[in-house]
């Protein structure tokens, strides 16, 4: 059985320097602050130090007041799609309004 690689997509949108924090909420219900260092409009790529990083292909929700949802402080459902030595490519799930 062929796995799709989740990181080929990664390069989608063009990426802009940011700095703002998230709250990521895991699988497992655990929850970190970590710092978005780029966005797109397909995602976010975030800076993780900690060893026990959710699995690529994860399904995990994040909160942010970066984000203009219709309710605030909603979690986003987004994507793993890059695990790399230093942090998180996360792929929106939902559409929001930027």
């Amino acid at each position: 059985m062929k796995h799709a690689n989740l990181d080929l997509d990664r390069r989608e949108s063009q990426r802009e320097s940011t700095c703002f924090h998230i709250s990521l909420l895991d699988e497992k219900g655990l929850s970190v602050i970590l710092k978005a260092v780029n966005q797109s409009e397909s995602g976010l790529y975030v800076l993780f130090e900690g060893i026990k990083r959710p699995a690529l292909g994860a399904l995990v929700q994040v909160i942010s007041n970066e984000f203009k949802t219709t309710e605030e402080n909603k979690p986003l459902n987004m994507l793993v799609t890059r695990i790399d030595c230093d942090g998180l490519g996360l792929r929106y799930v939902e559409s929001i309004n930027k």
